[in-house]
């Protein structure tokens, strides 16, 4: 009899096992695969397919990649690709390793060297434009775009991105780090980044791009952005409220939106 009950649990035990979904190992989740598509539908995410989206999030982000992705969440890109071939070589010349930028990056790197948006390596006069960025390094870009050059230090950029809105202080933290992003971080701190404030006026820079015409309002609106600042909110009547008894509020209160 124990002999056919240590059986009968193993074959249970099959069972079950074989009955549960297991994932394959060689399966890919990201944590802002969601964020991605939400920008690729803002057209501020293109990823590495021309037919399809395929946001290549797995992928370590580079320097040229960063500065391409920080011009195109700034509405700067196209400005870029006005650059002549000749006018971007002449600007990056000065680097040693000029020609190892790649040519789908050039005008854009070539733009942000030019407006002093990045720098080189002075030691040896090269730019490494496939060298890892971090998301200390990301998020100081950002934050100099939005005016806050010299309001922060670069160790804590990330959690000074989150303190102006643009990232949550767990985000905050994590990538406070040395440690080279993945697309699918950057993802992540470009998405949180469309809610962060300017210095100067305390918008948002997804109604900036709005404004710009950069960005669509509709499908902004309809990927649950809040961009509309309350300019006025029409007066109330003073309520009272008696001990024991529910307040009465009223029902709608009429606001004026920018």
């Amino acid at each position: 009899m124990i002999r056919l009950r240590k059986v009968f649990a193993v074959l249970l035990t099959l069972a079950i096992v074989s009955s549960i979904n297991v994932i394959p190992a060689s399966a890919n989740t990201f944590i802002y695969e969601k964020e991605a598509n939400a920008l690729y539908e803002l057209d501020l995410y293109k990823g590495i397919n021309e037919s399809r989206f395929d946001p290549d999030l797995a992928t370590a982000l580079d320097r040229q990649t960063g500065v391409v992705m920080l011009l195109r969440m700034f509405g700067q890109e196209e400005e870029a690709k006005k650059l002549t071939k000749e006018k971007a070589n002449s600007i990056l010349n000065k680097f040693k390793d000029s020609d190892s930028i790649a040519d789908w990056s050039k005008k854009q790197v070539a733009y942000a060297v030019d407006k002093g948006f990045v720098k080189g390596y002075s030691e040896d006069s090269t730019f490494r434009p496939s060298t890892g960025l971090n998301g200390k390094a990301y998020c100081s870009l950002i934050l100099q775009q939005l005016g806050y050059d010299g309001d922060f230090q670069y160790d804590k950029a990330a959690s000074k991105l989150s303190e102006i809105g643009g990232l949550t202080p767990i985000q905050g933290n994590l990538f406070n780090s040395n440690a080279t992003l993945i697309k699918d971080s950057l993802v992540g701190i470009s998405y949180g980044a469309l809610e962060a404030k300017y210095k100067s006026n305390g918008e948002k820079l997804i109604k900036v791009l709005i404004d710009k015409g950069i960005v669509s309002a509709k499908k902004a609106k309809e990927l649950g952005f809040e961009y509309a600042k309350i300019v006025s909110v029409e007066a109330i009547n003073d309520i009272t409220v008696n001990i024991g008894d529910s307040p009465k509020l009223p029902t709608f209160v009429k606001a004026e939106y920018d």
